[in-house]
């Protein structure tokens, strides 16, 4: 048997191979589980979100002139990449409109975000002219991958939030 010095101490292969055994075995058997775990951990929270302005005439919605800044609160819990999708709701619940899906920009560290608008403003859709009122804009985090496999297993969508908005 040939002798190991390990942390100082000199043991045999006899209890080094059944040791690295047992940890290649610990690591396989524990992967599928950190896969699943990581599955269901969205990168971002968005704790709320409004707009400004919130109110809009509809001749400026018909018109492609009503824009928006979406603001954002929230908390990072993992920095990948993820989309945004925005679903424009009517005052009965209605989902009316499925709008854009943008790519969220990472932040360098965890707490870079903190009602960090988009770079160029958004656009209240056309279509909504023929219904003025009160709106609801949705926001939800979808498609994130932080790790290879994710890319064909996205993470869960995180939490919807909402913003309302009136068109007069």
């Amino acid at each position: 048997m040939i002798p190991f010095t390990i942390f100082g101490r000199r043991v045999s292969t006899c209890h080094v191979l059944p040791a690295l055994a047992m940890l290649a075995l610990l690591a396989v058997s524990l992967f599928p589980v950190f896969v699943v775990a990581s599955h269901f951990v969205p990168p971002v929270q968005l704790t709320s979100v409004w707009l400004e302005p919130r109110v809009f005439s509809v001749a400026d919605v018909a018109a492609g002139r009503a824009e928006f800044t979406l603001r954002k609160s929230g908390k990072w819990k993992r920095l990948c990449d993820v989309d945004a999708q925005q679903t424009f709701i009517d005052h009965e619940g209605s989902i009316r409109f499925r709008g854009e899906t943008h790519a969220v920009e990472v932040p360098p560290s965890f707490d870079a975000m903190r009602s960090k608008p988009r770079t160029k403003p958004d656009v209240v859709p056309k279509i909504l002219n023929a219904s003025p009122g009160l709106w609801r804009l949705r926001l939800v985090n979808i498609n994130g991958a932080c790790w290879p496999w994710e890319r064909l297993w996205p993470i869960v969508p995180s939490e919807p939030v909402e913003a309302t908005f009136e068109i007069r």
